[in-house]
């Protein structure tokens, strides 16, 4: 039972390795982010 753990914890951790990372906030603006519908979205100012 217990090399079967092992065994699927390994796997697990190498399909994870392998997966790929995709950035979905560059850190400053919603560049490559496509509008959908007519939503009106702000930021409250600090404090507010």
């Amino acid at each position: 039972m217990k090399n079967i753990f092992i065994t699927l914890f390994s796997l697990a951790t190498m399909a994870s390795a392998t997966a790929q990372k995709t950035s979905l906030f560059n850190g400053s603006d919603l560049e490559g982010w496509n509008i959908h519908g007519t939503e009106k979205w702000y930021v409250a100012a600090e404090g507010s």
